[in-house]
């Protein structure tokens, strides 16, 4: 019993840690300056976190993990309940589906998986500005966001394979 006790504590620090990683990525990233000068494009380094949790924790917990880190990061940042918000969890929850989807298939490599969770993203955002702001002209955006997400998920792809064996001490 104490044993079992001491890997649901030690399961929800480690939890806790990866949503607080989370959101300094988020935070580091929006001190950077603009480096792709098109809307909606970023690099995703929070994404990391979410890669890495598909490895180590049940779906479940890593979208615990996830919505928390949407919704914090849009409290420090000011943009809770903005379009901002709910652009960023509309696409944070289409990635982690397709992510998820991705991963279990087993069919994917990290590498793979970070850009369809890229590319999945961006598609979370335009449908959400479609059905917020009723305007399908937006669709004339996405072939620019998805060729775009195809570099900067391969970029967060290698971060976070690079980050992965740290964590196998922590996957007994």
């Amino acid at each position: 019993m104490l044993r079992n006790n001491l890997n649901n504590t030690r399961i929800l620090i480690l939890a806790s840690l990866f949503t607080a990683l989370g959101i300094v990525l988020y935070i580091v990233e929006s001190l950077f300056p603009v480096l792709i000068p098109l809307a909606g494009a970023k690099l995703g380094l929070a994404n990391i976190i979410t890669l890495l949790s598909l490895q180590l924790f049940t779906p479940l917990l890593t979208l615990t993990i996830l919505i928390l880190r949407v919704f914090i990061a849009s409290l420090i940042g000011g943009t809770f309940l903005s379009l901002s918000f709910y652009l960023s969890l509309s696409g944070a929850m289409l990635s982690f589906l397709v992510m998820l989807f991705a991963f279990k298939s087993k069919f994917f490599n990290i590498f793979t998986v970070s850009i369809l969770g890229a590319a999945a993203h961006s598609l979370g955002q335009i449908f959400c500005i479609y059905f917020l702001l009723d305007n399908i002209n937006i669709a004339y955006y996405l072939p620019i966001l998805l060729l775009v997400s195809i570099p900067l998920g391969f970029f967060t792809g290698i971060l976070a394979n690079n980050l992965h064996p740290y964590l196998k001490k922590f996957q007994k």
